[in-house]
C-alpha cells in the first residue's frame, strides 16, 4: 500500500520531466542555471537553458583532429526527450560555423528550436574556467530568471524586487537558526562574527 501511494505521488513528477541526452565530446556545464556535473540530464516541460561545449576529434582529409568550442548558451523549449549532436563531424565545418558564430549544435529531431549563442567571456585570462559562473553572470546582465517552467526576461525594477526578496530569505533563516541555537551557540557566533 506504502509503496502504491509513493508511486502515485512520484507520478506526475515525471510526467513532467525530460532527458536530455549528448553525444561524446559534448560536455553540459549547466542546466537552468544550475550547475551540473554528470548525466543523466534533467529538462523541465517548457523552456530550458543549458551551457554545453564541444572537446573531442572531428574528421578531417581521413585524419582525426581535435576540436575545442568556445561555451554555447542554448535555450529551447522541451516538449519530449532531446538528443543534441554536432551539425558536423567535419572539422573545417565545425570550425568555420563557429568562427562566424553560427549554430554548432543541433537536436537529432528537427521538431525543436534551439536559439543558440556564444557565451561571453569575462576575462582575457582564463575565460571560460567557470562556465556556470559565466552562465549566472550572463543571466543576472540580460534579466533573465527561471520560473515555473520558463524564462523570463525581468525588467530592472523587477530584478531589484528579485535580489531584496533573496536576501530577505537569508536574514529569515538566520534569525530561525538564531532564535533555536542555545546560548553557547549564540556565543560562539559572535565570536566567529568579530573574526570575521
Amino acid at each position: 500500500m506504502k509503496k502504491l501511494l509513493l508511486f502515485i505521488l512520484l507520478l506526475p513528477g515525471l510526467a513532467c520531466a525530460y532527458t536530455l541526452e549528448v553525444v561524446q565530446g559534448i560536455s553540459v556545464y549547466s542546466v537552468n542555471n544550475e550547475k551540473v556535473s554528470s548525466g543523466p540530464y534533467e529538462l523541465i516541460k517548457g523552456q530550458n537553458q543549458i551551457a554545453i561545449r564541444f572537446d573531442g576529434k572531428l574528421r578531417e582529409q581521413g585524419q582525426k583532429e581535435h576540436f575545442q568550442s568556445r561555451p554555447y548558451l542554448l535555450t529551447f523549449t522541451a516538449k519530449a526527450d532531446l538528443h543534441l549532436m554536432m551539425v558536423s563531424n567535419r572539422y573545417k565545418t565545425v570550425l568555420a560555423a563557429e568562427k562566424q558564430g553560427q549554430p554548432i549544435f543541433h537536436a537529432e529531431s528537427n521538431a525543436v528550436h534551439i536559439e543558440q549563442i556564444l557565451l561571453p567571456a569575462l576575462s582575457k585570462s582564463l575565460p571560460y574556467a567557470d562556465i556556470a559562473g559565466l552562465v549566472s553572470h550572463y543571466n543576472e546582465k540580460n534579466g533573465l530568471y527561471f520560473a515555473a517552467g520558463h524564462l523570463e526576461k525581468l525588467s530592472s525594477t523587477q530584478i531589484a524586487k528579485q535580489k531584496t526578496a533573496e536576501q530577505s530569505k537569508v536574514v529569515a533563516q538566520l534569525k530561525y537558526w538564531y532564535s533555536k541555537a542555545t546560548a553557547e551557540e549564540i556565543s560562539a557566533f559572535e565570536k566567529w562574527k568579530k573574526a570575521q
